[in-house]
Order: structure tokens, then sequence, then C-alpha cells
């Protein structure tokens, strides 16, 4: 019982003396406190209200009291063969989920177009355990769905950053 005590402690030692600390709370701008997205999936919709609650931030179901608005041009999953077996099916694949977006301050409310966002994840095909790869494909598309939320957060906090009221 001591000897776990004794790994646990230097395990949480090693990982504060290096930084590690969980992902909490991004600090927003004011001026992304309450935000509205248009045309986005639900799957993408909910992924980005998870992700501003965790910033003291909402997402708004109407324009009115936004601050910002978000309007989703286009959402495209993608999936491609990277490589062949024998047998001529897949070994790996690869999954592509990208967005076109458009920002507009409530200010000035003119919508301007900015970088796509592209998320890209590999995975190994494995033709033995089939239920199980199509159980992970959902889990990576899930995780993919999660990133791009995060990333546009971030390009939120930039624009905002650069666009003030």
């Amino acid at each position: 019982m001591m000897p776990q005590k004794i790994a646990c402690f230097f395990a949480v030692l090693l990982l504060t003396a290096c930084g590690f600390h969980l992902r909490g709370q991004v600090p927003l701008p004011e001026s992304l406190k309450y935000v509205y997205v248009e045309g986005a999936s639900p799957i993408l919709r909910e992924q980005l209200r998870k992700t501003l609650r965790a910033s003291s931030a909402k997402l708004l179901d109407s324009p009115d009291k936004a601050q910002v608005m978000v309007k989703i041009v286009s959402e495209n999953n993608g999936q491609g063969s990277l490589s062949l077996g024998v047998t001529g099916r897949t070994n790996e694949y690869e999954l592509t989920y990208s967005i076109s977006y458009q920002l507009a301050n409530a200010k000035d409310g003119e919508l301007k177009p900015q970088p796509p966002l592209l998320v890209k994840r590999q995975y190994y095909n494995n033709q033995q355990d089939i239920l199980a790869k199509s159980n992970e494909q959902l889990l990576i598309v899930s995780e993919m769905n999660q990133l791009a939320a995060q990333m546009l957060l971030n390009r939120l906090i930039a624009w905002a950053e650069h666009n003030p009221k």
C-alpha cells in the first residue's frame, strides 16, 4: 500500500513540475460572451455550446443579443483510402472534416469570410475486427468535432482581439 502512495505522489509531482495542467476555462474577451451560430449541424452546435460554456460564454438561440455572429457556410465530412492490402481492401483511412464560415460583430453586422477550418485524422482498418473499427471511426469523428469546435473558438478569440467593438 505504501509503495502505491509513494508512486502516486511522485507521478503527481512530475506532472506538476513539467507544467502540465488540465485544460479548463479559456479566458475570453468581453466581446465573445454571447455568440450566435447560424447554419451549424446539431453536432457542431452542441460541441460549440460545451466549449463556450467551459469558458463562461453562452451560445444564443437568436441573434438579437449576440455580440458575435458566426455563419457556417458549409460543413463537409470526407473519407479516403490511404493504403490497400493484398486483397484490395482498404488498410488505412483518412477522415477529413472541414468548415467554411463567416464572422460578424454586432456593431456592423457585416459578414467577413474567414479561412476554412480543416481537421484530418488517419486510422488503421483491421479487417479482422470490423465492428470495433466501426466504433473506432465514430469515436474519431466525435473527437474531430470537438477539435473543430475548439479551433473555431481559438479563431474567434484571435478575430475578437483584432476586431474590437
